[in-house]
């Protein structure tokens, strides 16, 4: 396939013991396919099943590969086609790496390394794969620079890498863990074990996670639940229908939720909580300047600690004002009490209105020197 045209049919290829082999290789602008074919290597893995490089292209289609270093390898602008028809691979290194390069997928893939990266794609490689799956068991999945990824359904038992300017866009996504820098996400379903995101974006219809930590990043759910500890530093996220255990802002952040229920909220270094129709089971906590407003919220906890913040209250809020605590400068606006201090005077809490009196009595006080 240098040059010219390689078809592969209904055969078995079985690789050399002795030296680095190919089950097919093509470059130079070849052509070709490989379909209904086996490619086993020795009990030592050894070679690659299929090797396509220099704009060279192939049809891949119910093609079965085992016993390898590469499954297949694409580089400098191949063109890989999944026809219909499962392809399976199994692999010592990486199990599919694509650098540069496109692939169409219209075939279901499944692939297992055991030591180097089950799905490779790097250097603005672009994959579509319509409607169909992707399984990679045995070790990660790596999109980077500047490469996309979109399939309906990638489930994979190790870790999903998306970095450098990558998209990576499933209906139905589920890992280990999933770990995004300086890139974009896009999901209908999602389920990990922990999910990290920094300088990045995700947008998803529904997320399951352990724990999920964003930095300078930014998220939009629309459902799910995070079981652990959420964490935002200089970063915006936004949900709907979402459940968490403990969602933490700092440095910066913002969060809004509606119909969400949080067992925690801590909310420090100037961030923003903004949520309306949802429950707070057991806890908040707001510091350091920041800023939090409540509308149409159940709070079954004991106590919202206030340090140095503002808290409106709006709406059918339940929240009894013995369950406030204020400490320093904090102030509280609670629609329908116009004086919280003389409502609540063992919370400490400001609103307007206390402010004024306090104002006016210290005024009062207030000696004229002669």
């Amino acid at each position: 396939g240098f040059g010219g045209g390689l078809y592969l049919n209904d055969l078995t290829v079985t690789l050399s013991t002795s030296q680095w082999d190919y089950g097919a290789a093509f470059s130079r602008n070849g052509q070709g396919a490989v379909r209904n074919v086996t490619i086993v290597g020795p009990a030592t893995p050894n070679g690659a099943g299929i090797w396509v490089q220099e704009g060279a292209q192939v049809y891949i289609r119910d093609v079965s590969i085992s016993n390898v270093v590469y499954g297949i390898y694409g580089n400098n602008n191949a063109t890989i086609r999944f026809l219909p028809g499962p392809t399976t691979i199994s692999s010592q290194s990486d199990g599919i790496q694509v650098l540069g390069s496109s692939v169409r997928q219209q075939a279901e893939i499944t692939v297992t390394s055991s030591g180097g990266k089950a799905l490779n794609l790097d250097g603005g490689t672009n994959w579509m794969g319509w409607g169909q799956s992707i399984t990679a068991s045995g070790t990660n999945v790596w999109v980077g620079g500047g490469s996309t990824l979109a399939v309906e359904t990638l489930a994979v038992t190790g870790v999903v890498d998306v970095e450098n300017s990558s998209l990576l866009k499933a209906t139905n996504l589920t890992s280990g863990h999933l770990q995004v820098t300086s890139s974009e996400l896009v999901l209908g379903t999602a389920t990990t074990d922990n999910t990290t995101l920094n300088m990045s974006k995700l947008t998803a219809q529904s997320l399951t996670a352990v724990s999920f930590d964003l930095w300078n990043s930014s998220a939009n759910i629309h459902g799910g639940t995070i079981s652990a500890i959420t964490n935002l530093k200089q970063s915006f996220m936004s949900s709907d229908n979402t459940a968490f255990a403990d969602l933490h802002l700092e440095r910066n952040s913002t969060y809004n939720g509606v119909n969400v229920t949080v067992s925690t909220f801590q909310v420090a270094g100037s961030s923003v909580l903004d949520i309306a129709t949802s429950t707070i089971s057991t806890y908040i906590e707001s510091n350091n300047k920041s800023v939090v407003r409540l509308e149409d919220i159940t709070f079954n906890g004991t106590t919202f600690n206030i340090l140095d913040s503002s808290v409106y209250i709006r709406g059918t809020t339940k929240m009894p004002t013995s369950k406030l605590a204020c400490h320093g400068l904090a102030q509280v606006q609670y629609e329908g009490i116009s004086d919280i201090l003389s409502v609540a005077p063992n919370s400490n809490c400001l609103d307007q209105s206390s402010i004024t009196t306090l104002m006016d009595l210290v005024k009062s006080n207030h000696l004229t020197p002669q």
